[in-house]
């Protein structure tokens, strides 16, 4: 994987072409403010090129007052880095941060899916309408049975 911060050649059509540490910068900005809001980032280079990375936060995760938890799942899937996260002592949680390379194919491990995929896996609008439409159901049910008309 190319780590270098150079300009490419062909223009980005997806931002899991940016280098492996650009991308990890990023979901940390996005997620956290910056990376002067985690502790102890530290980035490793493997002798193949791949970059991975490691912090720790010490205040708790939300996914909408404190909107953190889902700013990171939103920026990992946007810039095609997985995210772990890690037990890193007392009231802490650490991040592990691996970019993949691929959005679709290849072999699992190098594989992350863009967020609408994600978001298809785990079929949420399906259920908000199977569940709107049920309770759209039980107020006609009501009205109609309240009018005599059943």
């Amino acid at each position: 994987m190319n780590t270098t911060t150079t300009a490419p050649t062909e223009p980005i059509t997806d931002l899991i072409q940016l280098p492996g540490r650009e991308r990890i910068e990023r979901v940390i900005d996005h997620a956290f403010g910056g990376s002067h809001h985690v502790r102890g980032l530290k980035f490793t280079e493997e002798p193949n090129g791949y970059v991975h990375a490691r912090c720790h936060v010490f205040d708790g995760l939300a996914t909408y007052d404190d909107d953190r938890l889902t700013r990171l799942v939103v920026a990992s899937l946007g810039y095609g880095v997985r995210v772990e996260l890690v037990q890193s002592g007392p009231g802490r949680v650490a991040f592990l941060f691996h970019p993949r390379s691929v959005r679709e194919g290849g072999n699992f491990w190098e594989r992350i899916p863009r967020l609408y995929k994600a978001e298809d896996r785990f079929q949420f609008n399906e259920r908000v309408r199977i569940a709107e439409h049920e309770r759209h159901m039980a107020v006609v049910r009501e009205y109609a049975e309240q009018k005599g008309l059943v």
